[in-house]
């Protein structure tokens, strides 16, 4: 939507009057907004830890089962030719269900959990863009917006550029990042030692912690794309990653999509010794991806089968995407985590899906082994899979309703069955 004033364009506007010496009438050419509102509600079985003693008590688990209510609402400003700004506020909030207790135990929410239970400022930046609209600077706080990363955001300056028609070419350096929550590394406190004294007193140190930097290239020849680049995480580590696809329709109705991946991470050896020496997770080390799929559309019916082979060295831990999945290939909801590897990872999936109109439903079937994950068991082997049946309805092009039901089988946990149903409303603007 565009308006022709407002008081947070004035505002962005007046506050980077420094720019260039021009007029009100003049510093301000547009103003636009965005964003969604979403409600999520999450009800899921919590398996027990792997502690063998609760196995023999007969422990079933527990419930858990929360509400999360986010919006988030995205301004921005042409200030002067080629200058922007950007403001984005956000309301996230969590509460928990009443049905959160079984057998004496009890959940509660706690601020570890990365998650703002109050209004704040979420990005807030400028940019500049050249005339012939090819080169484009943004710097301040925004999504970091990366192949390895999903929805979080940083502090930083990026640069991109398309001056070669079907090429992006982007290089970003992030000094501040955002404890998302769904960083799984971000849990991981080491540095402080608690198993020998060699660095009793050390500050505690976190992967989000330190700065991020690299360059990405893509390019779109129709119907053929790629994603290659090199991110540094320092201090943690780097990871180069390739990824080329095709995608065509042969009429209206009948379209096939191809896809591989391949990626590598180094993992630094100053990193991996605090982890070893400051913490009880194991030693970290290098870790490779490989992922293929292929799809199809036939009137209304989508399918897709492929497989993914994830791994580091034997009974040790490692990491490819940072934040959530990335832009890696992945399938189901809960069972695969790029995040954090043990171990060595391949499995297949396929999914089945069918859209009528406004209403979409499907399912999806993932299966595989992870091996040599657990010091304590030599040449360790367990099945895993998931099983996830889904649907969607849009009421309309900006309100989304959609559901889905995960079931998990994993025999690398006591509980080795997990359940978790999920339900979200999300209003787009």
């Amino acid at each position: 939507m565009k308006f022709k004033l407002s008081l947070v364009a004035v505002l962005a506007a007046g506050s980077l009057s420094g720019l260039g010496a021009v007029s009100f009438e003049e510093a301000f050419r547009g103003f636009e907004t965005d964003g969604f509102v979403r409600y999520r509600f999450d009800h899921y079985k919590i398996p027990n830890s792997t502690d063998p003693k609760l196995e023999e008590k007969g422990a079933q688990g527990r419930n858990q089962a929360q509400h999360r209510f986010t919006s988030e609402v995205n301004f921005k400003a042409a200030l002067d030719d080629n200058f922007y700004a950007g403001l984005s506020a956000m309301y996230d909030n969590i509460e928990i269900s009443g049905d959160h207790i079984n057998g004496g135990v009890s959940y509660s929410q706690s601020a570890a959990d990365g998650y703002d239970s109050k209004f704040s400022v979420r990005k807030y930046y400028v940019g500049y863009k050249t005339s012939n609209g090819f080169n484009d600077i943004r710097f301040g706080r925004q999504t970091v917006g990366q192949f390895f990363t999903d929805d979080m955001v940083g502090t930083g300056l990026t640069m991109t550029n398309t001056a070669v028609e079907g090429f992006r070419l982007q290089a970003y350096y992030f000094d501040n990042l955002e404890n998302d929550g769904d960083i799984t590394t971000g849990s991981l406190a080491y540095g402080t030692s608690y198993v020998n004294d060699v660095d009793k007193g050390a500050p505690q140190e976190r992967t989000y912690k330190n700065d991020l930097y690299g360059v990405a290239i893509s390019g779109d020849f129709n119907p053929v794309y790629f994603n290659v680049g090199y991110g540094l995480l320092n201090n943690v580590y780097g990871l180069f990653y390739f990824d080329l696809g095709s995608s065509f329709y042969t009429s209206r109705d009948v379209g096939f999509n191809f896809r591989g991946q391949y990626a590598m991470s180094q993992v630094d050896g100053t990193f991996a010794d605090k982890v070893k020496r400051t913490t009880e997770e194991g030693d970290f080390a290098d870790a490779k991806f490989a992922g293929v799929e292929a799809g199809a559309t036939v009137y209304g019916v989508d399918a897709r089968v492929g497989y993914v082979k994830f791994y580091t060295e034997e009974y040790k831990n490692s990491l490819i995407s940072f934040e959530d999945q990335g832009s890696f290939i992945t399938a189901g909801q809960d069972l695969l985590d790029y995040r954090w590897i043990k171990g060595d990872n391949s499995y297949m999936f396929a999914d089945l899906s069918y859209t009528y109109s406004k209403v979409k439903v499907g399912a999806t079937y993932v299966t595989g082994k992870q091996k040599n994950y657990d010091i304590s068991k030599p040449k360790s082997s367990a099945k895993r899979s998931e099983i996830v049946v889904a649907a969607k309805y849009n009421y309309n092009k900006k309100l989304e309703l959609k559901t889905y039901y995960s079931m998990i089988n994993d025999e690398t946990r006591v509980d080795k069955k997990q359940n978790h149903w999920r339900f979200e409303a999300v209003y787009n603007f």
